[in-house]
């Protein structure tokens, strides 16, 4: 079983992307976060594989000059970029937090398997 934290600063997309997790049996969510800033505060205590994070919301930073790349690497997790859009600007944003991979929000639900 594979353990997620999902976060998106979008309550309704959160309540559908968290459906569609659920549906899945090899997927254990352990928490919710509705910014980059909790994401890290809450996969730092879930010790989560797999971080799934909308690329869009805001970053608060942790600390005076640490940066979103290494905030997300140091939780050890996989990070996942998700986004409505799936273009070039979103794939280079993706890539610039040292995501693996960017999922699309739109077709999240007609993959096989999200992780």
């Amino acid at each position: 079983m594979v353990g997620v934290l999902f976060a998106d600063n979008h309550a309704i997309v959160r309540d559908g992307i968290l459906r569609i997790l659920a549906g899945d049996s090899r997927i254990k969510v352990l928490d919710v976060a509705s910014d980059f800033s909790e994401a890290i505060t809450k996969a730092h205590k879930a010790k989560p594989d797999v971080l799934i994070v909308d690329l869009h919301m805001p970053f608060e930073p942790l600390s005076k000059g640490s940066d979103l790349t290494s905030e997300l690497n140091s939780c050890g997790a996989k990070v996942l970029g998700i986004s409505f859009a799936n273009d070039d600007d979103a794939r280079l944003l993706a890539k610039s937090i040292g995501a693996v991979e960017l999922l699309d929000k739109v077709t999240l639900g007609d993959r096989k398997s999200v992780v």
